[in-house]
């Protein structure tokens, strides 16, 4: 049972709006073909899934606020729960556009797009850079953290 909530949470956040059946039955699969994937890895799908989303977390962000009727920009932590959902609405964006860039299902466009996000998170773990081009949830993060540091005087 715990599965099923765990699923329906997946599919709720990747799909919006249509037909959440067939998307959580392609969800399922793409997971399927990673687990066979990176089963010599000795990580499970969910781990590396995990790993990932904590690896995209952003922890930190700007917030306007107003101070003497000018409004600044100003870095507050990011909660947990918000961290993981921006770095999945990241993720979504990109699983989207790709499929559409490259004009394959969303299901194999989900598969690349997670595959070279656990490539690119191994190979800055392990230090060894060899990406020219990040991909667009790490972009979206660095972004995000560039900002907040740029306007930290206004912390």
């Amino acid at each position: 049972m715990v599965g099923d909530v765990k699923r329906t949470k997946r599919v709720n956040g990747f799909i919006k709006g249509g037909e959440k059946g067939v998307g959580g039955r392609r969800i399922q699969e793409s997971l399927k073909e990673r687990e066979i994937r990176y089963s010599h890895e000795g990580k499970t799908a969910e781990e590396r899934r995990r790993w990932i989303l904590k690896e995209l977390k952003p922890v930190i962000e700007t917030k306007s606020v107003k101070r003497g009727g000018i409004a600044h920009q100003v870095p507050t932590p990011v909660s947990e729960r918000r961290g993981r959902s921006r770095a999945c609405k990241w993720i979504r964006e990109a699983t989207l556009k790709r499929g559409k860039k490259r004009g394959v299902s969303v299901k194999d466009a989900r598969r690349l797009e997670l595959t070279r996000l656990y490539e690119e998170l191994k190979r800055l773990e392990q230090g060894t850079a060899g990406l020219k081009r990040q991909s667009e949830p790490r972009q979206m993060r660095d972004r995000m953290h560039r900002a907040a540091k740029a306007n930290r005087v206004f912390a």
